[in-house]
């Protein structure tokens, strides 16, 4: 049987991130994720976060508020411990 830390470790802590990570505005969306990845990579490198790793679950919302709205509700279903989002239109509120 698996002990409750080994146990802990395996299931990961998953952070969602929205945001538009494709065309025109992937410009502001790739640099929040490169550095959600980086921040990732320095906790990963000094240990775990409560005993648990850390696993980005990436969105594309195609600067679309619907589709936006949708990528969201898929990761409160994917059982998500948080979510990051670029709020550039102007029903964001709807989406966080």
């Amino acid at each position: 049987m698996l002990s409750t830390v080994l146990l802990a470790r395996i299931v990961a802590l998953r952070v969602g991130v929205i945001g538009p990570f494709a065309g025109p505005s992937g410009d502001f969306g790739m640099p929040m994720l490169n550095g959600l990845h980086l921040a990732v990579d320095y906790i990963s490198a000094v240990g775990v976060y409560l005993g648990r790793e850390l696993e980005i679950v990436r969105k594309d919302d195609q600067v679309n508020p619907d589709v936006g709205l949708k990528m969201s509700q898929e990761l409160v279903s994917e059982k998500v411990v948080a979510t990051i989002n670029v709020l550039q239109h102007r029903r964001g509120h709807e989406i966080c």
